[in-house]
Formats: structure tokens, C-alpha cells, sequence
């Protein structure tokens, strides 16, 4: 391939010569900059995160590998999904108030918490590239009653204001367990993740209940922490044209109208199907995206006066065919051309993606349990 340049009166060109073909010309015109809602630079914090955090056990053994990811590739760190359960499970039940989380156990094993995280010799170097996202899974979060696996045997409480015993829980955890010595507070907090499909499509549970749910979860943190940004319903898939957009309806819809008011951000997992179904293939990138994006700030316009902005937490391509085979090189590149694409277009949004995170846990260890 012959690669020349040149440059006339602020125009940089670029003469592409393949070796089968006619040649190609891309114009780059120097004198212009472009901007997006007051936004002109790339931010590697907003686009190249990887799902994971320093503070993972994944990474014992490996910080040869963890400091040329974020020192050497200048990636980011971007979300814990497993330590605040961790804690959940650890808490001792309030003695006066069945169903609530014990404040005095809270503030100890948060005390606890800070102090490991001051004396890891490696963490707080990892500081200047990682803004954890916060999140809770369904469990033991979910106020069913009947939530197991807490070491001291008790379960949310299910009473009204649905959801304020979790909500209570997250906003002292973070008040306890970040600062003070500890792991910086995280700045962005998603509810629940992915509730909808073990709580309504395999569940008894109402769509309603679940954003009824992140409404008052959202009042009760800030009770706690007004600074940290609140978001939902990390939805899974948007297939908000199911049913003749009676998925939309049930679905992103209600949450807007139910929980709108509280989130600061909509949080949601964007995946390609390359293989589903013994070869059936489902994409997402492209014109779907822009689809969930234009939908969803449409009816924010008409709702709340306003777009909100998004927080993708997950995103990338889910690999149905080839989960009981070994790894391979092609599975590799069925995710880096979800990733590339996908990323393409959050860049088309600068000013309105607080954080794109790509679905790259470290080891994944926790998926063997």
C-alpha cells in the first residue's frame, strides 16, 4: 500500500493506493473543529473502561498485567457489581426494625473496609483511572421475603415504602465504606441489575413494582449522600418492539413515568447476537441503537421536559452458540467488532454518555459459583 500526504492551506489529505482497487482520497480539513453539545475531546474515562476494578482478587498475581491495561493502554476501571452484596449478606439485622440492616454493623465492617483498602499496597496507585460505578444485584437485594444466603438469616423487609430498607442499606454503605482512608466514593449508582427478566419473564412480578422499587430506593439514598448520581433499570435487552412496542409500553415507558423524576441517568446494556438459536443472529449496533436512543429521549422530551443522559454499563456481544465450547480467537473478534462499532456511535454522543463500559471482567471467577 502506497501512503502519501499533504498539506494546502489547511487541508490534509491522504492518498490511499490499496493493492486491488481504485485509490481512495479521505479530506481532513485542519480549520475545523468539531463540537457536540460543548463537548470536543475524547474522553477515555467516559469511552475505555473495562468491566472490572482494581480491588478485584482477579488481579493477585497479575499487576503486571493490571498496570499495562491502565498505564500503558490508558484504560479505565468502571463498575463493582459484587462488593456491596458481599456486605448485604455480611449485615446483621437491625434489632428494633425487622428487615432493616443493623447502622452499627454497617459503620464497623465499613471501618473494617477502609482500612484493608489503606493498606494495600497497590490500590491507591489505580486511583486516577478508576470511577467505579455502584451496583446492586437482584439478590439479596429484592424485598421478596424469602431472599436467601445472608450469613445471619433474616430478609428485607417488604413493607412500604417498597424498596426503603434497600435504599436505606446503599446510602449508609456508601457513606461508610468510601472516604476516610477508604476507596473513593463512586460517583454513579445504578438500583438493581437487570431485574426484569428473572422478576417478570420467569417471575410473578409486576413491572410496576420493580420501578415503584427504584423510585424509593432513589428517595432513600439521598437521605444519606445527595452527591452521588442515581440511575435505572440497567434493562437488558430494549427489544422495545415487541408485541407492537407493547414492550415499550410495559416497560421503558412506565419506568419513565413511574421513576423518571428520581434517576439522573437511564442505565442500560446494549448486546449483538452472532450466534443464537443454533444460528440465528440478532444485532443490535446500527440502526437499533439509534432507535433505543431516539425513543427513549423522544418520550423523556414529552414526559419531563428533558433528555436524560446514559449510563451504559454493559455493552458488547453475548456469544449463545459458543458457550460450551473452549475459547477461541474467533469468539475474540465476535466481541471487538461489537465493541468497535457500538463504541463508534456512543462517540456520536459525547454530551450525552456519562460512561460507556464494555462487558470485559477480568477473570469472571465469580461465574464458576
Amino acid at each position: 500500500m502506497i501512503f502519501k500526504t499533504a498539506i494546502q492551506s489547511g487541508l490534509l489529505l491522504f492518498l490511499l493506493s490499496p493493492v486491488f482497487g481504485e485509490p481512495v482520497k479521505i479530506e481532513v480539513n485542519l480549520d475545523i473543529q468539531r463540537e457536540v453539545g460543548g463537548i470536543t475531546e475524547f474522553d477515555r474515562s467516559v469511552f475505555i473502561n473495562a468491566h472490572a476494578a482494581p480491588e478485584e482478587p482477579d488481579w493477585e498475581g497479575e499487576w503486571d498485567k493490571c498496570l499495562y491495561f491502565s498505564k500503558e493502554l490508558r484504560g479505565h476501571f468502571g463498575r463493582n457489581t459484587g462488593s456491596i452484596s458481599e456486605i448485604m449478606n455480611r449485615v446483621a439485622e437491625d434489632k428494633n426494625r425487622p428487615g432493616f440492616a443493623d447502622p452499627e454493623h454497617i459503620k464497623a465492617l465499613g471501618a473494617e473496609a477502609r482500612q484493608a483498602y489503606a493498606n494495600h499496597p497497590l490500590w491507591k496507585k489505580y486511583e486516577p483511572v478508576s470511577e467505579i460505578v455502584l451496583c446492586a444485584q437482584i439478590h439479596p437485594f429484592w424485598p421478596d421475603g424469602k431472599t436467601a444466603g445472608r450469613e445471619n438469616g433474616w430478609t428485607i423487609s417488604t413493607n412500604e415504602p417498597f424498596g426503603q430498607a434497600t435504599g436505606e442499606f446503599m446510602g449508609r454503605y456508601i457513606n461508610e465504606f468510601y472516604g476516610s482512608g477508604g476507596q473513593p466514593k463512586p460517583k454513579y449508582v445504578e438500583v438493581i441489575n437487570e431485574p426484569l427478566y428473572e422478576l417478570v419473564r420467569e417471575g410473578l412480578t409486576k413491572e410496576t413494582d420493580v420501578f415503584r422499587f427504584h423510585k424509593n430506593v432513589a428517595d432513600e439514598i439521598r437521605k444519606f449522600d445527595t452527591d452521588v448520581q442515581i440511575g435505572g433499570y440497567t434493562m437488558a435487552f430494549p427489544l422495545f418492539e415487541l408485541d407492537d412496542f407493547g414492550r415499550w409500553h410495559k416497560r421503558f415507558k412506565s419506568f419513565v413515568d413511574i421513576a423518571g423524576e428520581e434517576m439522573d441517568f437511564y442505565s442500560i446494556h446494549l448486546y449483538d447476537f452472532p450466534g443464537i438459536s443454533k444460528g440465528k443472529v440478532q444485532l443490535r449496533k446500527g440502526s437499533n441503537i439509534e432507535a433505543t436512543f431516539d425513543m427513549i429521549d423522544h418520550y423523556s422530551e414529552l414526559k419531563l421536559g428533558h433528555r436524560k443522559p446514559y449510563l451504559i454499563s454493559e455493552y458488547g456481544s453475548q456469544l449463545n452458540d459458543w458457550y460450551n465450547q473452549p475459547w477461541s480467537p474467533y469468539r475474540d473478534w465476535l466481541c471487538l467488532k461489537s465493541f468497535n462499532a457500538m463504541l463508534l456511535q456512543f462517540m456520536e454522543r459525547p454530551d450525552q454518555i456519562l460512561k460507556a463500559i464494555t462487558f470485559t471482567p477480568t477473570k469472571a471467577e465469580w461465574g464458576r459459583k
